[in-house]
């Protein structure tokens, strides 16, 4: 009987040895299959994202049939657009300045060579400054030193 107690035992701890060892062995796949889970579900998440903004672009177009071409005419416009603005405010302030120009031309006839003709009447007249300083300085520097000082 001794003999079919200790079988009895030694199939115990044997059982309970290889049991221990397979839970370990399946312990040891839990992280795995918590990462391969979380992989499908956010595959899942992504694709259902997708899924979402398909079906909402799908949905606008559907209710809006011609956004989708109003948006892909947008950058075209907006360029079409600002190029009419600066060239229309070039214009306009082409057109002002003529105007301007044209009228105190008309109010005071002459006004317009006057300020063209400052330029040079300014330049010359500067020349004529320095030509004069430069000839009285040389007339001063030509005095004897001595008799200044006297």
């Amino acid at each position: 009987m001794i003999g079919i107690g200790a079988d009895v035992i030694a199939g115990f701890i044997e059982g309970l040895g290889s049991g221990l060892l397979g839970v370990l062995l399946k312990a040891v796949e839990i992280p795995g299959k918590v990462i391969e889970g979380i992989g499908d579900a956010l595959g899942i998440l992504k694709e259902k994202g997708k899924d979402t903004i398909r079906g909402f672009l799908e949905g606008v177009d559907d209710r809006f049939p011609g956004i989708k071409t109003f948006f892909e005419e947008l950058p075209g416009k907006v360029r079409d657009f600002i190029g009419d603005i600066f060239g229309g405010n070039k214009k306009k302030g082409e057109e002002s300045v003529d105007g301007i120009k044209q009228g105190a031309e008309d109010r005071e006839p002459g006004l317009l060579g006057f300020f063209r003709g400052l330029p040079g009447r300014a330049r010359d007249n500067i020349g004529n400054i320095f030509e004069t300083v430069s000839v009285k300085v040389a007339a001063y520097a030509s005095v004897d030193t001595a008799k200044r000082f006297k």
